[in-house]
């Protein structure tokens, strides 16, 4: 029985993301669809549009068979630790065979290579070239130092992090590919040559950058699973529509008053949930945030709130604490501190994301011993996929987080006291996301916005 694994954030859930699916079962023959799925605030740093069981409903509908929910300071972190996370959740479900991600690009063995290329890259999975395991190793341990001393190189010269290490990934890209070109193609050999800046420029995609990430992911993780890739038709920030008609979910965001275009690019039901939300007010955008982060923003004069937040180094510390008192909006705010190079826009806001979510170095370090999954919370469910929920308590590498009352029962019978504590930690992490993301929403709309733990499973 086949099980494909997709990881998505839904925000909100959109004809491509129904093509996705589609193909899973299709192409691929899947008999079953599982998703991780992001829970209240998404990769950016942005609340997502609409509420949990909203999206999960959305793709539930659109054939998904179950959805689990990200970490929620995974879900808001880096593209690669988003991705590592994402398939780390799939792997620890226990029914994962295949993962299906979408990209700008249809050449998986260059996004395979360039996957390579950023462990390499990344200190924590960096090889040493002294360990006497074979030359393969050795060389590759002597590719990791000549990277790392050229990413420092670039560092110091003020490039940001990202742009550096695309960079370097693709002038390696470009040697391979170089001295392969003669060579006969086999299968999962590289393409024809392209320049380095052809390379960087694909390379610098959102769809491709993530499809990296969870090739690195799976190679560091050693899994077996089968890899498939879907062609993705827009850019994942544009706000254009593709010249195949569909939008991005950043278009759909920018488009959210005109009703027309939303029943153009979602699902049926999609459509109508998002349309009822927008009329009803029961949705966020980054700016709905404005007033708190203000707030956040003018504490960080006191010594006493810099605490060890994720992302939040003394460096971006110090820029927005220089900044705090022209504070007028996340969106202008962000788009002022971009103007140095160190710091991209999605890291401002991400670190900004995690000072109002209390996310701390701390909780990282703890929730990684466990390997990025201390338990799998189910957020919904096909009523025909029933069985695979069972299976799920019988395969799974950590405990099912299904109702509020299990929270309890995990904590009691988990014999493992570094894995109790990232339980109760990513609990208390995820129950604040949601009580600030339901507060700012009920602030907004002036309803009650009923919590998870309040509700029963969801089935569609």
């Amino acid at each position: 029985m086949r099980t494909v694994g997709i990881i998505a954030e839904y925000n909100p859930f959109h004809r491509g993301h129904l093509r996705q699916i589609h193909y899973a079962r299709e192409v691929l023959g899947a008999d079953r669809v599982l998703v991780a799925m992001s829970g209240f605030f998404t990769q950016r740093g942005e609340p997502a549009l609409l509420p949990v069981r909203d999206r999960a409903h959305m793709a539930l509908a659109g054939g998904a068979d179950l959805i689990l929910m990200l970490p929620g300071l995974y879900a808001s972190s880096a593209s690669v630790d988003y991705a590592r996370a994402g398939v780390r959740l799939l792997a620890a479900s226990g029914l994962v065979d295949t993962l299906l991600f979408g990209a700008e690009t249809e050449d998986m063995a260059l996004l395979r290579r360039a996957a390579h290329y950023e462990r390499l890259l990344s200190p924590h999975t960096r090889p040493c070239s002294g360990r006497a395991e074979g030359t393969d190793r050795s060389a590759s341990g002597d590719t990791a130092e000549l990277l790392s001393f050229e990413l420092q190189k670039k560092l110091q010269e003020g490039i940001s992090y990202p742009k550096a290490s695309r960079r370097l990934i693709a002038e390696a890209l470009y040697r391979d590919l170089c001295s392969q070109s003669h060579a006969k193609k086999a299968s999962g050999s590289l393409s024809s040559p392209l320049s380095v800046d052809q390379i960087e420029q694909i390379l610098s995609s959102p769809n491709n950058t993530l499809a990296i990430d969870y090739l690195a992911a799976i190679e560091e993780e050693k899994l077996s699973w089968d890899l498939a890739l879907i062609k993705r038709d827009s850019d994942y920030h544009s706000r254009d529509v593709s010249p195949t008609g569909t939008a991005s979910a950043s278009a759909i965001r920018s488009r959210l008053s005109d009703f027309h275009f939303l029943r153009s690019q979602m699902p049926p039901l999609a459509a109508e949930i998002c349309i009822d939300r927008i009329e009803n007010r029961r949705y966020l955008l980054p700016g709905d945030l404005d007033s708190a982060y203000a707030c956040l923003i003018s504490r960080l004069q006191s010594p006493s709130d810099k605490r060890e937040i994720l992302d939040l180094d003394n460096e971006l510390c110090a820029r927005i604490m220089a900044r705090a008192g022209q504070f007028r909006g996340l969106r202008s705010f962000v788009e002022d501190m971009i103007s140095n190079k160190s710091y991209t826009g999605g890291r401002i806001c991400r670190a900004l994301c995690h000072l109002l979510l209390d996310y701390q170095s701390e909780d990282k370090k703890l929730l990684e011993e466990v390997g990025s999954i201390p338990y799998l919370q189910v957020i919904g469910l096909r009523e025909d996929a029933g069985p695979m929920l069972g299976q799920l308590g019988q395969r799974a590498s950590r405990p099912l987080l299904v109702r509020h009352s299990d929270y309890r029962k995990m904590l009691a019978s988990e014999q493992n006291s570094l894995l109790t504590r990232a339980i109760s930690r990513n609990y208390q992490m995820d129950l604040l996301a949601e009580e600030i993301y339901c507060t700012q929403m009920q602030l907004k709309c002036r309803q009650r916005i009923p919590r998870i733990r309040e509700q029963k499973l969801l089935l569609v």
